[in-house]
């Protein structure tokens, strides 16, 4: 990954330089695995994140907002207890690795000085956070690893435990006296160098001219994945330079930023968890139907024992007979010998009907079951791209519908919002979730306004109110719908547009489920860039 040793040894210095001696007022927890620091240094106040998230580790300053849940974890707990007004006395890295030690000058509850340190492990799925006393006995982590944990370093992380720094496999730090020819000799011994780096080295056949660059963080636009502390010779892709490491990782992880807002994990994890519910739900109707199947005959082997009965006894375990339901076959009819012919006769009846009233509930409930799985479908792709104000709209549409339970201390009523852009002498609204959907489509909209929506998924509805409806126009709404949709990561998306006096509300589900007739269709690739500059231009 691009955050390597190198990157966090340049991240360090910046962050060192600009937080040092900074006093920690606020500590926050907006996500199980993201800390927000609030530091006041040199007569600024910035906000410090610290994520051990185990896509996306890192440390830098940050400019976004995050949303903190109602009642503290209790990882954020210790942290106020052990660090608020607590001075930054350090930030630095273990060695060339991916740990940065942030050591703190706070008080205990005598009032007495006392030196912590915080380490961050930014180590992909064994990313952490950890607080220690001065003879680094842990104190707490946000995560615990207990001893049949399997981890990459098989340790032990957990209170009273003694912290020990990962194990490094790795021992040649580029950033020592050692010369560049010393360090190509030690190639596969290098410490902290992620791929990214090594494919430089070999591009160059150097080291030290790579390392004495000057700081100029970089972002490749073609391949997202491929950000550095400088411009990499190997890549010849054209770059967007940044004036900090932080907003690099600040811009690089936005979508990462966004996730760790409160709102966004719970609903993201409550629909995710109702999703699989129904999954499974559907799962165990299909085992249920492939049960009854069978049984449905078991009418016909009734009418036939029925039809026998002078010739059946009490005591026989078949009997066969001519099937003339199905072309005057032989068939042999298994028998319970403990049940007398009239019993054995009930029982295949039953069993025939309990297999047809167990076929006509999997109609029902499988047709309900698919209706709430596109509906949370839909609801699931419009997170992914709301924001916070569409989040809480989201959240109000599934207290309306049943899913969560009414917030009785919110007493405000959500006003529904949207997108409204004015284009030359049309305009364009966007709904980012049901509710704005609904608004847009049934309220808005005039007879003679144009809609668009991407075809057979969930997605944005958008609306056109032009005097005439031109190429520009029609590919401009046909890419934000294509944008907040399903398929915004796809291309040659097929949007449908026609005019709203064709949609047709559907009646009695949940959403904003519509039909429509008239429509044309246009195939555009989604680009959030053009996009833009279409509306601009």
């Amino acid at each position: 990954m691009p955050i390597d040793g190198v990157f966090v040894h340049y991240l360090t210095c910046e962050l060192n330089e600009t937080l040092k001696g900074g006093r920690i007022n606020k500590i926050y927890q907006p996500h199980p695995l993201d800390l927000i620091f609030q530091v006041r240094n040199n007569n600024t106040n910035y906000q410090l994140l610290l994520s051990s998230n185990l896509n996306a580790p890192r440390i830098n300053i940050t400019g976004r907002k995050y949303d903190n849940p109602d009642k503290p974890y209790t990882f954020c707990t210790n942290l106020r207890k052990y660090l608020e007004r607590g001075f930054i006395e350090s930030i630095t890295q273990i060695s060339n690795d991916r740990v940065v030690k942030i050591t703190i000058n706070s008080f205990n509850e005598l009032g007495d000085e006392v030196t912590l340190y915080l380490f961050l492990e930014l180590m992909g799925r064994n990313a952490n956070i950890i607080l220690t006393d001065k003879n680094l006995k842990i104190i707490e982590a946000i995560r615990h690893f207990l001893p049949d944990t399997i981890n990459s370093n098989n340790r032990i992380i957990l209170p009273k435990v003694t912290y020990e720094i990962p194990l490094r496999t790795k021992n040649t730090n580029i950033f020592s006296d050692l010369s560049d020819q010393e360090l190509l000799n030690n190639a596969f011994d290098l410490e902290g160098c992620s791929k990214l780096f090594l494919d430089e080295v070999n591009y160059l056949s150097s080291i030290k001219s790579i390392i004495n660059r000057p700081l100029q963080p970089v972002f490749y636009p073609k391949n997202p994945k491929n950000f550095y502390v400088f411009p990499l010779k190997h890549l010849e892709d054209d770059y967007q330079i940044f004036p900090t490491l932080s907003l690099l990782l600040d811009f690089v992880y936005k979508e990462e930023n966004k996730k760790a807002g409160v709102e966004y994990h719970n609903l993201s994890t409550f629909v995710k968890r109702e999703i699989n519910k129904l999954n499974s739900k559907l799962k165990n109707l299909n085992k249920d139907r492939d049960k009854a199947l069978p049984h449905l005959e078991d009418k016909t082997l009734g009418l036939l024992i029925q039809a026998n009965l002078w010739q059946i006894k009490k005591g026989d375990t078949s009997f066969t007979t001519t099937n003339f339901y199905q072309n005057n076959e032989e068939i042999t009819i298994n028998l319970d010998p403990l049940l007398d012919p009239s019993t054995n006769m009930k029982r295949y009846f039953t069993l025939a009907k309990k297999a047809e009233n167990t076929l006509k509930h999997y109609k029902i409930q499988t047709d309900i079951t698919l209706k709430e799985l596109q509906y949370l479908d839909g609801i699931k792709e419009a997170i992914e791209y709301a924001d916070r104000l569409t989040l809480l709209e989201i959240k109000q549409e599934l207290v309306n519908n049943g899913y969560l339970k009414e917030n009785k201390k919110q007493t405000k009523k959500l006003k529904i919002s949207y997108t409204h852009y004015i284009i030359d002498d049309a305009e364009m609204w966007i709904g980012k979730n049901n509710l704005q959907n609904d608004y847009l489509t049934n309220h808005l909209a005039k007879p003679n306004d144009y809609w668009f929506h991407v075809k057979d998924a969930p997605g944005s509805h958008v609306i056109l109110r032009c005097s005439e409806l031109n190429e520009k126009l029609i590919r401009l709404a046909s890419l934000a719908a294509s944008l907040y949709s399903k398929y915004r990561k796809s291309s040659s998306v097929a949007v449908d547009y026609t005019m709203r006096k064709y949609i047709k509300k559907i009646p009695g589900l949940k959403g904003c489920e519509v039909t429509y007739t008239n429509q044309k269709t246009i195939y555009i690739d989604p680009d959030e860039e053009l996009f833009q500059s279409m509306l601009s231009s």
